[in-house]
């Protein structure tokens, strides 16, 4: 196995995997947006075109005001890195 710089194992991975991010229910009136990017490499360059078989859903948060967006990847996706950019739109 690859070793972090911390010294943790990095574990190869297989089977469908997701993501979960928190998004105010009301992100458009308070002028937030949020947008998922992906990076195949890094330093490579973010894009927010999900590559294929990647989905993305929500669910109810038990937090009102908030829902849960679910980034799904499918088995084969290889190394993927993820981040999400939220921004205020003033």
């Amino acid at each position: 196995a690859t070793t972090s710089s911390g010294g943790d194992p990095l574990l190869p991975f297989s089977g469908p995997s997701e993501f979960r991010y928190r998004r105010r229910t009301d992100a458009t009136a308070r002028a937030l947006s949020y947008r998922p990017e992906y990076s195949l490499a890094l330093p490579d360059s973010w894009t927010s075109s999900a590559p294929s078989g990647v989905s993305l859903s929500t669910e109810a948060a038990a937090d009102s005001g908030f829902e849960i967006v679910v980034v799904s990847l499918p088995n084969n996706i290889g190394r993927l890195f993820f981040q999400v950019v939220v921004e205020l739109n003033e």
